[in-house]
């Protein structure tokens, strides 16, 4: 991806003011004043008191060990059948994954033929594994360092959106609900995404376990019911699927399990798939 495309995708990092520019090889904004740092031409650090904060610190730490995870064999068979049905004139835009951690799915969009990928997460750690799975790749996405929060994006801007695996972690539910209405609105008309969160199943909910933490407290989170998630959507948001996710590690019993009735009740997680309505609707 052209590092001056970001240009017509984000706004100020800060006050939101649409004064980005890429001059000379760097990212500036003169409403602030800043001149934002670009590491190995690929990661825009737009917010570097971030390595201070206790749940980025575990993020960093967790980096390396977070593709062995078994849930990810799961959740990656599921994305690649969904990335395999995005159009090509899509695929040709922009695509944006969000909280993309170290990976996987950066890499899978651009093995899925992706050529413009802006990538965000606000671990560094992270963001440096993803480029290195990623270096062999003909095409090369930009990553910005950023809380997925912070990101202030365009309306109309992107193709393909990704958010995975992070939405649990927004516990604040008006936060969340504004986060997912505007970052959704980012989408071209027809454009496509891709959404999956912690599912309150029928274990979580006996345990009284839907609102917790991880690590002594530093990663909190919140299991999230599907059809609330869905009522923050903007109205020309079109869901076409929804789907229980991780009764299983095992990709093919899995998606078994998760085809038989009440497996809502035991999924760890849900996906919801869908596109933004085209001008022609």
């Amino acid at each position: 991806m052209l590092l001056e495309k970001i240009q017509d995708i984000l706004f100020c990092p800060f006050c939101g003011i649409d004064s980005l520019k890429v001059i000379n090889n760097k990212v500036v904004v003169s409403c602030c004043n800043r001149v934002f740092k670009i590491e190995d031409n690929q990661i825009i650090i737009f917010d570097d008191t971030l390595f201070s904060i206790p749940e980025v610190k575990t993020r960093d730490g967790q980096a390396k060990r977070y593709l062995t995870r078994p849930k990810l064999r799961t959740q990656k068979s599921i994305m690649q059948k969904w990335m395999s049905n995005i159009p090509n004139e899509l695929l040709s835009g922009v695509s944006l994954d969000l909280g993309c951690g170290p990976g996987p799915t950066t890499k899978m969009l651009l093995e899925s033929g992706a050529l413009n990928i802006l990538a965000a997460d606000f671990s560094i750690n992270s963001l440096k594994i993803n480029k290195y799975n990623c270096q062999y790749l003909e095409e090369k996405p930009i990553y910005i360092l950023q809380d997925v929060r912070d990101t202030k994006l365009k309306e109309n801007s992107i193709s393909v959106l990704v958010m995975a695996d992070f939405l649990q972690h927004i516990i604040d539910k008006n936060e969340r609900d504004k986060f997912l209405n505007r970052t959704l609105k980012s989408l071209i008309p027809g454009g496509y995404f891709f959404l999956s969160f912690f599912n309150i199943n029928i274990k979580n909910y006996l345990k009284n376990d839907i609102v917790g933490s991880f690590v002594s407290g530093t990663i909190k989170y919140e299991r999230l019911n599907y059809k609330d998630v869905i009522n923050s959507f903007p109205e020309n948001i079109i869901v076409e699927r929804v789907m229980p996710m991780n009764i299983s590690t095992n990709p093919i019993f899995d998606r078994l399990l998760c085809s038989l009735p009440f497996s809502f009740s035991f999924g760890r997680m849900v996906v919801i798939e869908g596109k933004k309505e085209s001008d022609d609707n």
